[in-house]
């Protein structure tokens, strides 16, 4: 994922006066969004290989998006005064330690001993994740 943002953010650097910034930002988190929900779902339903390379695919995909986006709102931001680069910061640091906190809170909800409760904790944290996308 982080290879492929690298890549992605190289070709906004290069390409991105081509895309608007609407397609470039709010497009990015949309399908990412529903990618977050999407991709517990395909997971849990195919076959342990088969859902091993779904996840693979979409990560790959997540991976582009996030350097669509990344590359673009870090761009928009180092246009602006320094604070508005620390709040970047700050919020992307923020989200994660959200996030992983929630992730806490879902493996004590739900043992990790069973499979439906692995799956269960698994699609709360995404959903939560993708809530953060879209708000």
């Amino acid at each position: 994922v982080n290879g492929l943002n690298f890549f992605v953010q190289v070709f906004i650097i290069i390409y991105g006066s081509k895309i608007s910034y609407n397609i470039r930002v709010s497009f990015s988190f949309a399908i990412l969004a529903v990618l977050m929900i999407v991709l517990p779902l395909i997971t849990n339903a195919l076959d342990p290989d088969a859902g091993f390379a779904a996840s693979m695919s979409i990560l790959v995909v997540m991976g582009i998006l996030s350097g669509m986006v990344s590359g673009t709102i870090f761009g928009l931001g180092g246009m602006l005064p320094r604070k508005y680069m620390g709040a970047l910061m700050f919020g992307q640091g923020f989200s994660g330690v959200i996030i992983n906190i929630l992730r806490a809170f879902c493996l004590l909800g739900f043992p990790t001993g069973d499979p439906e409760n692995v799956f269960k904790g698994a699609l709360i944290n995404f959903i939560f994740a993708a809530c953060i996308l879209v708000a």
